[in-house]
């Protein structure tokens, strides 16, 4: 039993070849496969739960097979509870099976992709004016929210949807107030 949730931990899995996002805890007891360690990714502000199991494979010993064995990605943001097992997930298996012979070899291989929304990055015009205009929100917080997202790093969940609400709010004033009656 180690101390370091936040540290030790994430960075010994990562010393193994996993790859572990920022703001990572890794709860006591938690086991990472260890045949195929470079085959879990976890994103950024993750927790992974005490005692969770994340398997890569299901094999034993020289009997590998191609079936269910493959690579886990935990997309950002995710709350893993005590006590889980995490499997590789052949993702749209059904459908890549009906559809194998319209679509690429590439797409019907290829493993799981994180999830990432382009929110952030749809919609950078010329706004600085409308949210000082409007006087819905503090123009420098917001100022600072889309420095970060036009820096094109990974933002978090709670920034895009913080950003997705600004520029809700603004569209609405725009088509409801401003532009209402014409």
């Amino acid at each position: 039993m180690f101390p370091g949730g936040w540290t030790l931990r994430p960075w010994l899995h990562r010393l193994r070849g996993a790859k572990i996002g920022k703001n990572v805890w890794i709860s006591q007891h938690v086991y990472l496969d260890e045949l195929h360690p470079e085959a879990v990714t976890i994103g950024d502000n993750c927790t992974i739960g005490v005692r969770t199991s994340i398997f890569t494979h299901f094999y034993w010993g020289p009997r590998k097979s191609d079936y269910n064995d493959g690579k886990v990605v935990i997309e950002k943001d995710v709350f893993i509870g005590p006590h889980c097992v995490i499997l590789p997930l052949n993702e749209k298996y059904i459908l890549k099976e009906c559809m194998k012979a319209y679509l690429p070899k590439k797409i019907v291989k290829r493993p799981k992709q994180p999830y990432l929304a382009p929110d952030s990055k749809s919609f950078f015009h010329n706004g600085k004016e409308c949210i000082e205009k409007y006087g819905y929100f503090n123009p420098k917080p917001v100022r600072l929210l889309v420095n970060k997202c036009k820096r094109g790093g990974a933002i978090g969940f709670k920034d895009n949807m913080a950003l997705v609400g600004i520029l809700s709010t603004q569209l609405l004033h725009r088509q409801f107030i401003e532009k209402f009656d014409k």
